[in-house]
C-alpha cells in the first residue's frame, strides 16, 4: 500500500533523534501495537478497504513507473462496445510507440506489450480478419484524441524514415477504422 503524506512537520516542531529515542525506549511498544493489529487482520480476515487518497497515490505510482498505463491515459484508450471501434494491433502498437519515443521513454517490446495492456483494460480476445490480402488481428479500443493532435504529430520533425512510415500508418489506419474525433 502506498499512503500519500501530504502533512508536512514545521521545522519548529521537529524532534531531533526523535526515531533513535522511539528504538531505544519505546520498541517494545511499538511491536505490541503492530501485534495488536495482526491480531484484528487475523480476526478480520481481510485488509480494510483502502481510502480513495490510497488509492489515487496507487494509480499515480503505477502510471509514473508503467509505460503502458501512463500512455492509457494520455490517449485516453478505452474499450470500444461492440462493432465501434476495431483497430489493427499493429497500429495499435505503432501508436504507443510513436508515443513512446515522443515522450522520450523506452517502450515495451510486442511481446510484452500486450499483456501489460490486457492487464490495465478488460477488452474481448482479437479477431482475425483478411485485408488486403494479409491476415491482420483487430482489437475493440478507442482513442480519444483531437483530429488536430493527430494531425500535428505528422509535422513533427521525425528521428528515422521508419518512425514517420509508422505515423503514417497509425493515422491512416486510425482514420479508416473510424477512431478519429473531433474535439
Amino acid at each position: 500500500m502506498l499512503y500519500p503524506f501530504t502533512q508536512q512537520v514545521d521545522p519548529k516542531d521537529v524532534i531531533p533523534g526523535l526515531d533513535q529515542e522511539i528504538i531505544t525506549h519505546e520498541l517494545q511498544l511499538v511491536l505490541d501495537w503492530c501485534l495488536v493489529g495482526l491480531q484484528r487482520l487475523i480476526v478480520r480476515g481481510k485488509l480494510p478497504p483502502e481510502p480513495s487518497a490510497v488509492k489515487q497515490a496507487k494509480q499515480k505510482a503505477i502510471t509514473a513507473s508503467n509505460t503502458v498505463a501512463a500512455w492509457i491515459e494520455d490517449e485516453a484508450v478505452a474499450v470500444a462496445s461492440q462493432g465501434d471501434g476495431d483497430c489493427n494491433k499493429k497500429s495499435v502498437y505503432a501508436r504507443y510507440c510513436e508515443w513512446s519515443r515522443v515522450n522520450k521513454l523506452r517502450p515495451l517490446s510486442m511481446v510484452q506489450f500486450w499483456p501489460a495492456i490486457r492487464a490495465l483494460l478488460d477488452f474481448p480476445d482479437d479477431e482475425q480478419r483478411r485485408v488486403g490480402g494479409t491476415r491482420d488481428r483487430f482489437v475493440q479500443l478507442t482513442f480519444a484524441v483531437a483530429v488536430g493532435a493527430l494531425v500535428a504529430i505528422l509535422f513533427i520533425p521525425f528521428a528515422s524514415l521508419a518512425c514517420a512510415v509508422a505515423t503514417l500508418a497509425l493515422a491512416a489506419a486510425a482514420f479508416t477504422s473510424g477512431n478519429w474525433r473531433k474535439p
